[in-house]
């Protein structure tokens, strides 16, 4: 027998929120981190590639879930890391709560990152990163399927 598990919206509306809200949950503001290559299938995992940027999350990091299918949650400003830590191209992103700035606690997602045209999970001005300059993310957004 195949699998076919499906939620209400509301349900996933409550996930989703759950899941974003504990984004906010550490010592500090979450973080978002930005490296070069492929996100791990496993999201508790470090990404592999080098590490190009840090991000800062907003006090309240996304807004509420939407009611919709799937529910989606669109982050708030993001602050752009003014000095990348590395030279390269984004790839891939790991973010979640901080107990101490620098590093990542709980809530921990991963996921690709790169231009808009390229349809990835996070987007950013410009994927092409320089060391020393500025990293700025232009969306992003998180989904909770129903079905």
């Amino acid at each position: 027998m195949a699998l076919d598990t499906h939620i209400s919206i509301p349900v996933a509306q409550l996930m989703l929120d759950a899941f974003v809200d504990s984004f906010d949950g550490g010592g500090s503001p979450g973080e978002l981190h930005v490296f070069v290559g492929a996100p791990n299938a496993d999201a508790a995992v470090t990404p592999a590639g080098a590490l190009l940027a840090k991000l800062v999350l907003s006090a309240t990091s996304f807004g509420a879930a939407s009611a919709a299918s799937p529910s989606v949650a669109t982050a708030a400003a993001i602050t752009s890391d003014t000095s990348a830590a590395d030279t390269g191209e984004a790839g891939c992103f790991w973010a979640g709560a901080v107990a101490t700035p620098g590093t990542i606690a709980t809530g921990k997602i991963q996921g690709t990152a790169g231009v808009s045209g390229d349809t990835p999970d996070l987007v950013f001005d410009d994927d092409m990163i320089v060391i020393g300059g500025t990293v700025a993310i232009t969306a992003w957004t998180i989904s909770m399927p129903t079905t």
